[in-house]
């Protein structure tokens, strides 16, 4: 039997942003950036594309506006462009992935620990934004990468396992905020507790919100910004202190 309730930590979490709105506002526009910046900075990133077969393209195309004879070479055209959709969408994953496990990923455990220390202090000092960057950051980036990558590879699997998965991995952000010594499996085992029994509670929690996702695509992402994303992460932060006594407990 569950010892929390959807509508206890939603309570909490409207507290706590009554309090803190200003503070929780910082978060939230920085964790919108974050969201943004993998797309921004793979846009930047460019391939000569005479390397993949596509300069005789580029030449035929000012031919035919120059109204000169043109040498259509068409399969060396196809698999030029294949190649670059293939060799453009790979970098671009790869890139992802990096600016991911080195940068977003222990920046969003800092965001956890501030919120952690924010919902019982009004005075939480947002340094602690640097927290994964100033302790332990290897370790940390070690742990999420794992996390990271098997969710990944259990996504694999028709969807359902990942998603599965990825709430049974969800508490480990949060224990590196409180520990960033935890080793890989100890990291994995305690968020398994703390899951455990948990996990279709969880998503239906995060479907509560959907309304007002829904509602934040009519101000173009206005509402998300100044309330909807504080109110969620907040929640979050509640059912992880929920549930953290379980994970606490040996099995």
């Amino acid at each position: 039997m569950n010892t929390w309730s959807r509508s206890e930590l939603k309570g909490n979490a409207r507290q706590v942003l009554s309090r803190t709105y200003g503070k929780m506002l910082i978060i939230s526009l920085l964790l919108t950036a974050l969201q943004m910046l993998p797309s921004k900075f793979t846009l930047q990133f460019k391939v000569p594309y005479h390397y993949l077969g596509l300069s005789q393209f580029t030449g035929n195309l000012q031919d035919i506006f120059m109204h000169r004879e043109v040498d259509w070479d068409f399969r060396k055209l196809m698999a030029g462009i294949l190649m670059f959709i293939v060799m453009m969408s790979l970098v671009s994953a790869l890139l992802q992935y990096v600016l991911r496990i080195f940068l977003t990923a222990p920046l969003e455990v800092s965001v956890k620990r501030f919120l952690l220390f924010n919902r019982s202090s009004d005075q939480a000092d947002l340094k602690e934004l640097s927290y994964a960057f100033r302790y332990s950051y290897l370790n940390i980036v070690k742990v999420l990468f794992f996390q990271i990558l098997y969710t990944f590879l259990w996504g694999l699997l028709f969807w359902v396992p990942g998603i599965i998965k990825s709430y049974e991995y969800r508490m480990i952000p949060y224990l590196l905020a409180e520990n960033p010594n935890l080793s890989k499996d100890e990291a994995f085992a305690i968020s398994k507790r703390m899951m455990d029994g948990e996990k279709w509670e969880a998503f239906v929690l995060d479907c509560s919100f959907i309304g007002f996702y829904i509602l934040s695509a009519f101000t173009f992402g206005l509402l998300a910004i100044f309330y909807v994303t504080p109110y969620k992460i907040l929640t979050d932060t509640e059912l992880y202190v929920a549930l953290k006594g379980k994970g606490m407990n040996q099995e």
